[in-house]
């Protein structure tokens, strides 16, 4: 188990706790047979055990989301044929990967253990990588089902170190957050179960807050510890809880920021959205939600392939929500509608509108009639000041937006 900073302990252990007794969670890779630890061919871990992926649809998309799970910086080369070959039987094959995914268990494929027999009478070998070596002071996240969380390792002459606990903080535990690209951390956490191996690179760690890498803090030194708070201890690696996406949120993927297929986080993970039949006022909200004006087109599409969960299901909108969970849906994680149930469920896609220079948008507020104004320019988003700001203005934002006045004007 988890030992938290924190008060809420029981509802962040029952959250934290591996899916199995061997501390293993589905999903999860390694690199066997390569001539240093960030190349090889892929295994994948499912069910209770470890079997290979097929080198079938493997490329490099493939292989840079296999580095990014394994904490590396990216991919150098999509290895094929990989040599010495494995025994045993393969779990996937023929990913489909967009590079975005957080892990290969999130890319599509036709599912655990659906290899094609090409792969099992031996025309197609294993699926290999070879990533790039880190930089000094990169940081990764070891036994972790989720992207958000795990226990702390840093890279340093050459070689993957644990870090030590003692004078774990949240302001070191956000610095570390931060640059592994979060925006901050939930907790620090102390004690990770299961313990890693090996030797300890650095030990209390003081950061302000300001620093952006975790080896800019002050600490005792970096060397391979072996002081009796890290070594002569029961529960001694620093780990993390980071801010990840907050339930509800909506993203696009496998196209571009104006289109793809649909998915909503919840829990700790993301998921698709599905519906067989998916109606105008959904996508509307949807690309209102994703700060679009919008959409020109969404729609349902049945897919043959596996993919990621069906996360929301049951969908119905009236149009004037803000959010798409804001709308009657099912029970979120929970699929029980026709076409959403089975192995190749209809997932939604969407083409938002793309907003001209000088549109605007509300957001953060609590609804779609309120919030903090932004407005195009140049291609991109910015904030507008409230420098000078009053009800003549708000009154000009309202109107743009299509309300006929407004209720009150908020700076700050």
């Amino acid at each position: 188990m988890w030992r938290l900073n924190t008060g809420f302990l029981l509802f962040l252990i029952i959250l934290l706790c591996p899916e199995d007794g061997q501390g293993k969670s589905n999903g999860e890779i390694r690199l066997q047979d390569g001539d240093t630890q960030y190349q090889g061919r892929v295994e994948i871990y499912h069910s209770g055990e470890w079997r290979r992926v097929c080198e079938e649809g493997w490329g490099l998309n493939e292989a840079k989301v296999a580095c990014k799970q394994l904490g590396n910086e990216d991919a150098h080369v999509a290895k094929i044929s990989y040599s010495p070959r494995g025994t045993g039987s393969f779990w996937l094959s023929d990913l489909n990967c967009t590079g975005t995914e957080e892990g290969l268990y999130n890319c599509s494929s036709p599912g655990w253990g659906n290899v094609s027999s090409a792969c099992d009478t031996g025309d197609y070998d294993d699926a290999g990588v070879i990533c790039k070596t880190p930089s000094d002071g990169v940081l990764r996240l070891i036994n972790t089902s989720n992207a958000y969380e795990g226990r702390l390792e840093i890279f340093l002459a050459g070689r993957w170190g644990r870090v030590c606990d003692y004078g774990w903080r949240l302001t070191s535990a956000d610095v570390a957050c931060k640059q592994l690209g979060f925006t901050g951390a939930h907790t620090p956490v102390v004690n990770t179960s299961p313990r890693g191996t090996g030797f300890f690179w650095i030990q209390n760690i003081d950061c302000q807050g300001s620093e952006t890498s975790l080896a800019d803090c002050s600490h005792d030194g970096v060397g391979e510890i072996n002081s009796r708070f890290c070594v002569e201890t029961s529960s001694n690696d620093a780990g993390v809880l980071c801010k990840g996406p907050n339930d509800g949120e909506v993203r696009l993927t496998g196209g571009n920021q104006y289109q793809g297929r649909v998915e909503i986080f919840y829990a700790g993970s993301w998921g698709i959205v599905c519906k067989v039949y998916w109606y105008t006022y959904e996508g509307q909200v949807l690309c209102r939600q994703l700060g679009f004006s919008g959409a020109l087109q969404s729609w349902s599409d049945f897919v043959s392939r596996t993919g990621p969960r069906v996360m929301l299901d049951e969908i119905y909108c009236d149009g004037t929500e803000s959010r798409l969970d804001n709308c009657s849906h099912g029970v979120i994680g929970y699929p029980n509608s026709f076409g959403c149930t089975g192995a190749y469920p209809h997932e939604i896609r969407a083409w938002c509108e793309a907003p001209d220079d000088g549109q605007l948008r509300l957001l953060d507020g609590n609804g779609y009639n309120s919030g903090r104004v932004e407005i195009k320019f140049a291609g991109e988003w910015r904030r507008v000041c409230d420098d000078g700001w009053g009800i003549n203005d708000t009154a000009v934002v309202c109107r743009q937006l299509g309300y006929s006045g407004y209720v009150r004007s908020v700076r700050n």
